[in-house]
């Protein structure tokens, strides 16, 4: 893990966050390897910080994060922690491997935590069909809630564009 920077602090998770969100695509490049070092820090207090932050992020930031997450994953050379802790299994879903992603999103799938629906709804996109099958069977799951609908409904649209993305729009249409 000497590929990572130390552990940030709130402030500085929250800064780059924002400026990424302004577009700044490189920004995203400095955030992952921060929530990489924030899941890895066992600062219970920093990890909260950091799953609250992707909670509230628009999608346009999750894609971005998606993409700079896996080239931060590949530089570290490193597989996902066997933990099921949200924040950890949310980067996990982002992972060049897909075998990692899948075994991300099942168990992701298992949990009832705000940060599950907006990482399901990304991998619903997947290019890897047993990644995306696995993320769309526990969207499926959802549907039926209301919140669930509402919060997956910004994901659905930024996805739309994607080859396999789509899918979850569509399955949002009648719905709303």
């Amino acid at each position: 893990m000497s590929d990572l920077p130390p552990a940030p602090t709130a402030r500085d998770l929250h800064w780059v966050a924002f400026v990424a969100l302004r577009g700044h695509t490189t920004d995203t490049d400095l955030l992952a390897p921060l929530l990489l070092s924030t899941a890895r820090s066992g600062d219970t207090q920093l990890v909260t910080v950091a799953t609250r932050l992707l909670v509230d992020a628009e999608p346009r930031l999750w894609l971005s994060l998606d993409v700079s997450l896996r080239h931060v994953w590949a530089r570290v050379g490193d597989s996902v922690l066997p933990v099921d802790e949200p924040l950890v299994l949310a980067l996990a879903a982002c992972h060049p491997d897909g075998h990692e992603r899948e075994a991300a999103v099942t168990r992701l799938a298992g949990l009832d935590h705000p940060l599950v629906l907006p990482v399901l709804a990304l991998r619903a996109a997947d290019w890897v069909p047993q990644v995306r099958d696995r993320a769309r069977s526990a969207v499926e799951t959802r549907l039926g809630s209301a919140l669930a609908t509402l919060a997956l409904a910004p994901m659905a649209r930024a996805l739309r564009a994607r080859r396999d993305g789509r899918w979850l729009a569509d399955r949002l249409e009648p719905a709303g």
